[in-house]
């Protein structure tokens, strides 16, 4: 009896004022009651924001939610509210791509290709969750390296997720490429190459597959950083530059004779060059023997015996 008398006054006494939790970080996927105001219980009103995202809730909104679940506050004025903010981290590339890399390869695709993804965009998870990528529903075309694949995500606190998945896997090849920027006439040392890899479809044409087939050789064009060495753009370094003054040599059975002209370009030992007589504007093709020095090639025409260079055949 007398403790019956006990519960009974302490059921008569008033409830102390609740108070409003004007901001809340949330971790859980559930918005509780406890999360809007100091010393209420932990029952479940509704689903949290997601992971990344806040939601504020209105006097109004507080008033009435108070009055549902028997809380004793009323707002001091129209301007209260509570926010609720769900902090979260977007889910790692690696993360996705770990598990599509499995999955494709076991699909027949390179093991080492290029994922290439457009339009892609990671979804948000909770912060520190725990997550797990299953891939499911792919589709793979070897002969294109087109895909399509529904990827499921699941995490801790958070209920699974699914994003479909479209994109291209891209054959890679590894070449030595120029480290820095090479300008026409500049002669590649080893240093001036490192092994990358780089997608197949930029190797297109006859390109530098060894550092022993460009270490030595002279540039005809400018190359950039990281791209590909065309092997038709590799000559010899040039001991013969554009405007420098030939002494040019004619080789026949019993016959040696030299004339005098100008090239037209610059050309390495053993490359062709175009020289010109300044007096007969006469242009014959050459082949480079030394710094100066060419010889004439047969059927550019013969250099007679007054040292001009007669008339060839035009191109």
């Amino acid at each position: 009896m007398k403790l019956l008398s006990m519960l009974l006054a302490c059921a008569a006494l008033p409830a102390a004022a609740a108070t409003l939790k004007p901001f809340t970080t949330l971790s859980a996927p559930v918005v509780t009651l406890a999360d809007l105001f100091d010393g209420a219980d932990s029952r479940a009103l509704g689903p949290a924001p997601a992971p990344g995202t806040r939601i504020t809730v209105e006097a109004r909104q507080l008033e009435a939610i108070a009055r549902q679940y028997g809380v004793d506050w009323r707002p001091a004025g129209a301007g209260e509210r509570a926010v609720l903010d769900r902090p979260g981290r977007t889910l790692g590339r690696d993360e996705v791509m770990g598990p599509l890399r499995t999955a494709l390869a076991a699909a027949g695709a390179p093991r080492d290709g290029d994922l290439e993804l457009p339009g892609f965009t990671a979804p948000m998870v909770g912060m520190g969750a725990a997550t797990e990528v299953d891939v499911t529903q792919l589709e793979f075309d070897g002969g294109t390296g087109r895909f399509t694949a529904l990827v499921g995500i699941t995490a801790d606190n958070a209920p699974a997720a699914q994003v479909r998945l479209s994109g291209r896997v891209l054959d890679m090849t590894e070449l030595p490429v120029p480290r820095h920027r090479m300008m026409p006439g500049d002669v590649i040392e080893k240093n001036d190459l490192e092994w990358t890899r780089i997608r197949a479809t930029q190797a297109k044409g006859e390109v530098v597959r060894a550092m022993r087939d460009a270490v030595g050789q002279a540039l005809r064009h400018s190359v950039s950083p990281g791209q590909p060495i065309q092997l038709a753009d590799l000559g010899r370094p040039a001991v013969v530059q554009k405007g420098m003054a030939m002494v040019l040599a004619l080789d026949t059975p019993g016959i040696q004779l030299t004339a005098q002209g100008v090239a037209m370009e610059p050309a390495g030992i053993g490359e062709r060059v175009h020289v010109v007589n300044p007096a007969s504007r006469i242009v014959v093709e050459a082949e480079v023997t030394g710094p100066g020095r060419a010889r004439v090639l047969p059927g550019s025409g013969p250099v007679n015996s007054t040292g001009r260079l007669p008339q060839v055949a035009s191109r």
